[in-house]
């Protein structure tokens, strides 16, 4: 709650601001191309070295429908989040910036059976990089940038497989006796990942009313992870490299020209990776995503507005049947809603 409180805050104050600095604003000079000013993608990293400061504060659902578990049949699950982001950014010259981000993720259940266990779970995630300008053309309205970063990930991973294994094998237990024993610590897995990335963003400007952004971004982390073991009542540390490839593109229509003072942004963002580690097989990753925005665009340097996010095709959850055999969920789907306010200088 205080988290919310604070970004709520910190919008309020950061518009006031953008109000009283209008007089001083360079027109989105920083984003413009052909006379088009572009907006941030939510999917993606800009080609655009800014001077900037954002709020986002956000609320996500995560459905697992018709996770088998084992004797007691099928379950959906359903976990909810809350989280708050900060991003800066800082132009040095109109060609090299650097840029900060921060989130903090709180994740509750929806209804005790989602819960699975008394409490919720809390990701902080921390980066900061470098982007490099390569390319501004106006007569063709192209921009390319390099952008290089690092980021640090802290907090608990929600996963199902080890208590589904255990109500296997408490066959006799309801499920509302597992979720008050001492399970919980089967659910909740610490994790902190360190990473290194790097990858080339591009805009172009199509009409005055009409833009679209892409970028390919790779990204090489070092996962830990501690699951618990009741045959060992403790934590166990694994270890585990991880890739990445994103690719990202997005489409601006601006509808001021005939409408008003407003823009719709339409995203797709495919991620594609693998996870290897000595303890386990290695892990195939992927997920598709799918996002759309409305922005308020009356005032260049303000960006204010609402972004909805959805995924399309994540991979089902794995689960087990009454016999103790692998068996999948249906397709669970990850969504979240973002208000965004962001003021450049």
């Amino acid at each position: 709650m205080w988290i919310t409180l604070v970004s709520v805050f910190g919008a309020v104050m950061l518009a006031n601001f953008a109000c009283a600095a209008h007089a001083q604003e360079s027109d989105g000079e920083s984003r413009r191309l052909k006379r088009h000013v572009f907006l941030f993608p939510t999917l993606q990293d800009s080609a655009f070295v800014t001077t900037h400061v954002g709020i986002r504060e956000g609320f996500a659902l995560y459905e697992v429908p018709n996770l088998p578990v084992g004797s007691l049949g099928t379950r959906d699950i359903k976990l909810s989040g809350i989280r708050t982001s900060l991003d800066l950014a800082v132009g040095i010259t109109e060609w090299l910036g650097l840029f900060g981000f921060g989130r903090a993720l709180l994740v509750t259940g929806v209804d005790r059976t989602s819960l699975l266990v008394d409490g919720a779970s809390v990701e902080f995630v921390a980066s900061g990089g470098v982007v490099v300008r390569l390319l501004k053309s106006e007569a063709t309205g192209t921009q390319v940038a390099l952008r290089a970063q690092g980021t640090y990930r802290d907090g608990q991973e929600v996963t199902l497989q080890p208590l589904i294994s255990e109500l296997v094998d408490e066959v006799s237990d309801t499920l509302a006796e597992v979720i008050e024993g001492r399970l919980g610590h089967l659910i909740l897995v610490p994790t902190a990942e360190t990473s290194l990335s790097g990858g080339a963003h591009a805009a172009q400007t199509i009409l005055p009313f009409l833009s679209a952004q892409a970028s390919v971004t790779f990204e090489h982390g070092w996962e830990e992870r501690a699951p618990f073991l009741l045959e060992l009542d403790d934590r166990l540390n694994q270890d585990s490299d991880v890739f990445r490839m994103q690719l990202a593109a997005a489409v601006e229509l601006d509808l001021s020209l005939i409408v008003a003072p407003v823009s719709l942004l339409a995203e797709y963002m495919y991620m594609h990776g693998n996870r290897s580690a000595d303890a386990e097989p290695d892990t195939d990753l992927g997920s598709s995503n799918i996002g759309l925005g409305i922005y308020y665009v009356g005032r260049p340097n303000l960006q204010l507005g609402v972004s909805g996010v959805t995924s399309l095709d994540a991979a089902p959850r794995r689960g087990l049947d009454e016999q103790g055999d692998a068996e999948f969920s249906d397709a669970p789907t990850l969504s979240y809603l973002d208000l965004i306010l962001r003021y450049v200088w």
